[in-house]
């Protein structure tokens, strides 16, 4: 990874794209919005266990099902999501991030079929939260965090920070 951010920067970056409407209910939106983020990542898994992946192999077509059929095949929406998850922990804290460092988040192995209850006991606030499910996962919190900037950046360009749908 060529470009590097800070906890702190990120959090910045995030506080840019905040675009509610005077009035709004900070704390509540943030609240639903974390829960909405948390389940487009469990939706992932549950259909990856209902429906699996079809995998091509040297051998075949294979079907995977299970958390390795969102990790191979669907990885890419994985860190979408993660992003996602990210921001709405990071502008949700209240906690001081000048002390954290991405670096503080210990690479741990996720129990796939626990991973609700590790998201909800692993650390004490959301973010540090965020940032274990996506070292869990597999990915480098700090590179979640760049991936998510570069998202909302391009939607900001284009006019689309509005709306729904994960491919605006």
């Amino acid at each position: 990874m060529s470009e590097r951010i800070t906890v702190r920067e990120y959090r910045a970056f995030c506080e840019t794209m905040y675009s509610c409407p005077p009035g709004t209910d900070r704390e509540t939106y943030l609240e639903w919005l974390l829960a909405e983020e948390l389940g487009e990542v469990a939706s992932l898994f549950s259909k990856a266990i209902r429906d699996g992946a079809v995998l091509s192999t040297h051998l075949g077509t294979i079907t995977v099902y299970g958390p390795d059929a969102v990790l191979v095949h669907n990885r890419h929406l994985l860190e979408k999501e993660l992003g996602d998850v990210m921001w709405a922990a990071v502008m949700k804290s209240k906690q001081d991030l000048d002390a954290v460092a991405w670096s503080d988040f210990e690479s741990a192995p996720l129990d796939f079929d626990q991973w609700h209850a590790h998201y909800m006991v692993c650390t004490s606030t959301e973010f540090e939260r965020a940032c274990m499910l996506a070292v869990g996962f597999g990915f480098d919190p700090e590179w979640i965090a760049l991936a998510n900037v570069a998202k909302l950046k391009s939607r900001k360009a284009r006019g689309v920070v509005h709306g729904a749908g994960d491919n605006r």
